[in-house]
């Protein structure tokens, strides 16, 4: 074998090529691009500490091993050992372009780097030293690709921070690499894919695009060149959507932080939208319906571009006695009324809404699934969002009280009219026809008998003394309950003590309980 000392040349612009990878380690993302645009289906890291002489001071060795397509004599003279030259120019299907990777070797600060590679018969090991001098020397066994060793003096607790950094760096760079990359035997390599339960993979020639709807301000995103990571981060780039591109177009900069933005660029992020605004909406908002959850939906429907007035008119929006509703018909609804009416579950008192006020919505309510109650604020502006279960009752009219239950209510009513009250008939119903709450009234006014009625927190004076109203007491109350068993045996204690639970849950006052104490002096 022969040996030939030449300068690596290029002086100061040398030593700013190599201080501009911010990370030492850096270096290992590098070769292993060049490996890959080599055509090398695999890809070996490998680190080794040797310690011959026992002190704790040795020797920590990186090295990248390939079985690409290695390099003859002309290419290690005109683009491995000189700087801005590269044959990858205009070339779609490598990933670097600018010729200057491999000084990122030099980053790490190494005693010596090694080359050995071989192609078209040719055999050579490339020997770097610290003064950036090399040594070209003619191999006389073939060698299959380019293995490059790069060797670091260090304490032996030092290489195994070494070690655990350079598997980060290979990891969060080459995890989605479409060669085998192992580290140190163990294949690194991650699924090209999102950690989302509505994820979707597009594909054209050289364009792969997994895509994700999100209600996160800053989605992740992430661009990749067959796999080598380019850039990855969390920012708005395309509204309401999280994703990973990987493309062919697909360039990093000079400083390898950012995505090349040139025109190339630009024919990515068409595909990225044009695989938003038909595969996903598709995916998402079928012509079955919607499949999207709904904590998503105020987060990405108002913001997907491209809305079409036919996806408008999907049924998106679910009823509960009736059938869904789209975008448009949920608007028109909202033009004609005050509130829009909904539930979690149905009810006779939401049945009989659905019949007289209009489509009463399926939804699990703001804390559940605020996402669909953005989309609907967002689309009935400031109409009210009325829920069925805590606002209005339909009473259930108890027909099977005895003679002192029935004998009670009788004298109820005549009580509150002796006071003021305008009672054409107090009876007694069960409220549970929705979930229990904590505070259940004692009792509400409806216009007529048994029909549906608005539930306020409390009934007003007003009500009964302007027009003419039936008191409905709740059966389900327990203080109401005791006042029927106390009516079995003592009736007009039960109805004056009712009577009086009545006026002071109605707030009429000390008035109203005086006037009520006098009218049971005068029965007297």
């Amino acid at each position: 074998m022969s040996s030939l000392p030449v300068l690596f040349e290029a002086g100061e612009t040398l030593k700013s090529l190599i201080h501009q990878f911010t990370d030492p380690y850096a270096f290992l993302r590098e070769l292993i691009q060049n490996s890959l645009d080599a055509g090398s289906s695999r890809v070996d890291v490998r680190t080794e500490y040797t310690d011959e002489e026992g002190n704790g001071r040795g020797m920590a060795v990186f090295s990248v091993e390939d079985t690409g397509e290695g390099m003859d004599q002309e290419i290690l003279d005109s683009q491995l050992t000189r700087l801005f030259s590269s044959s990858k120019e205009g070339d779609l299907t490598k990933i670097g372009k600018f010729g200057i990777g491999f000084v990122s070797v030099f980053a790490l600060d190494p005693s010596l780097v090694v080359v050995d590679t071989g192609r078209d018969g040719q055999a050579w090991r490339v020997v770097f030293h610290p003064d950036h001098h090399f040594e070209r020397i003619r191999l006389d066994m073939p060698v299959d690709g380019t293995t490059v060793r790069v060797y670091k003096p260090t304490a032996a607790e030092e290489f195994q921070k070494m070690r655990r950094r350079g598997l980060e760096t290979v990891t969060y760079w080459c995890k989605h690499c479409d060669a085998d990359i192992l580290y140190d035997g163990t294949r690194i390599n991650q699924p090209f894919g999102l950690a989302a339960p509505r994820s979707m993979t597009w594909s054209v020639p050289g364009t792969e695009i997994v895509l994700a709807p999100t209600s996160e301000k800053a989605p992740f995103f992430g661009f990749y060149n067959r796999g080598l990571t380019l850039s990855e981060g969390h920012q708005e780039i395309v509204p309401g959507i999280q994703f990973k591109l990987k493309s062919r177009y697909l360039e990093h900069t000079l400083t390898r932080d950012q995505v090349l933005h040139d025109e190339n660029f630009e024919k990515a992020m068409a595909l990225l939208r044009a695989a938003v605004d038909g595969p996903l909406r598709d995916e998402l908002f079928g012509e079955a319906g919607v499949s999207a959850p709904d904590e998503l939906m105020g987060a990405l429907v108002p913001r997907l571009p491209g809305l079409s007035r036919t996806w408008e008119a999907k049924p998106l929006f679910p009823t509960l006695h009736g059938p869904p509703l789209s975008i448009c018909d949920l608007r028109n609804a909202a033009r004609g009324l005050e509130e829009i009416l909904w539930d979690d579950t149905p009810s006779p008192a939401s049945e009989e809404l659905a019949l007289r006020a209009g489509p009463v919505l399926f939804w699990k309510g703001p804390d559940a699934a605020p996402g669909w109650g953005a989309l609907i604020a967002s689309l009935v502006g400031r109409t009210r969002r009325v829920r069925i279960s805590t606002t209005w009752i339909l009473p259930r009219l108890k027909s099977d009280l005895s003679e002192a239950g029935e004998g009670l209510l009788e004298r109820v009513r005549n009580r509150l009219n002796q006071v003021g009250a305008l009672c054409r008939q107090v009876i007694a119903a069960s409220f549970q026809d929705r979930p229990a709450r904590p505070k259940e009234p004692l009792f509400l006014i409806q216009d007529q008998p048994g029909t549906l009625f608005r539930q306020r927190a409390r009934a007003t004076r007003l009500d009964l003394a302007r027009t003419p109203g039936v008191l409905v007491l709740n059966l389900d109350h327990l203080t109401v309950h005791r006042h029927f068993d106390l009516a079995e045996r003592d009736p007009e204690l039960a109805a004056w003590m009712l009577a009086r639970l009545m006026i002071l849950e109605d707030d009429w006052g000390p008035t109203g309980e005086d006037r009520l104490v006098e009218t049971a002096l005068d029965d007297w």
